[in-house]
């Protein structure tokens, strides 16, 4: 993990995430924050965000592992892989480049969540 606040916090959500802990990675958002997806609704604001988290993410309890990090203090991309089955065999397959800003206090402002399929 690079040397900045903006990758470690990215390394907290991932190990948050791993750890089932969905309503602290929710916290980890600024109160009018944005999440967005391309593919998706943006989310506006904690209480949107923590709902996404809880319900959605921890509905399916995933297990992700960041492949690359990079960025400073404000700033951080990581790509992101998820165990998942294909084939009857569990394999690491990427998913996702997350591009997290921090506010001023340390807060995610924005996340963008460029997902991609899964192909099996």
């Amino acid at each position: 993990v690079p040397p900045g606040r903006a990758c470690a916090l990215a390394k907290r959500y991932v190990d948050l995430v791993n750890a089932g802990k969905y309503a602290e990675v929710a916290a980890l958002y600024a109160d009018d924050a944005t999440f967005l997806e391309p593919m998706r609704p943006t989310l506006h604001g904690r209480t949107q965000i923590d709902e996404f988290y809880t319900k959605r993410i921890g509905g399916m309890a995933p297990t992700i592992r960041a492949i690359k990090y990079f960025g400073d203090d404000s700033e951080c991309m990581v790509e992101l892989a998820l165990l998942t089955e294909i084939g009857g065999a569990k394999r690491w397959v990427l998913v996702s480049m997350d591009h997290f800003i921090l506010d001023p206090d340390g807060k995610v402002r924005s996340m963008t969540a460029f997902a991609r399929p899964i192909r099996g």
